[in-house]
């Protein structure tokens, strides 16, 4: 077996408002997460487990209280990676480099999980 790895980064300066929102989701799912410093204007977030409790999603937690941008990225097993990024409270984009890595999955699965790196724009400028 290989690495599996996951974290969530959060495009914000405030570490009170997202250590806050963070506990609050800890002690509901009782789970446990490591929290950064600001750096860059990014507070990254580490869950217990190596962010591969696949009973919750965190960031959609977090996204529901927070509107600003947030990126969900994984690695399972050496073999999948893949991301989710929120901003404003919904879903922007996902992906994944290998779909049909659990279980086969629809065309139209596959196309959605292809990712769209062009919402990423305005984080690059």
């Amino acid at each position: 077996m290989g690495t599996s790895y996951g974290s969530i980064h959060i495009r914000s300066t405030d570490t009170e408002q997202i250590a806050e929102i963070v506990k609050s989701l800890a002690e509901q799912e009782k789970q446990k997460f490591l929290i950064s410093p600001c750096i860059n204007g990014w507070i990254s977030v580490y869950p217990s487990r190596k962010g591969q409790d696949s009973k919750i999603s965190p960031v959609a937690a977090i996204a529901q209280q927070f509107s600003g941008h947030l990126l969900d990225v994984s690695l399972h097993d050496d073999d999948l990676f893949d991301y989710i990024y929120y901003r404003a409270h919904k879903l922007v984009d996902e992906y994944s480099s290998d779909p049909d890595y659990f279980e086969t999955v629809s065309r139209e699965e596959k196309a959605r999980l292809r990712g769209k790196p062009e919402v990423f724009n305005d984080l690059l400028a």
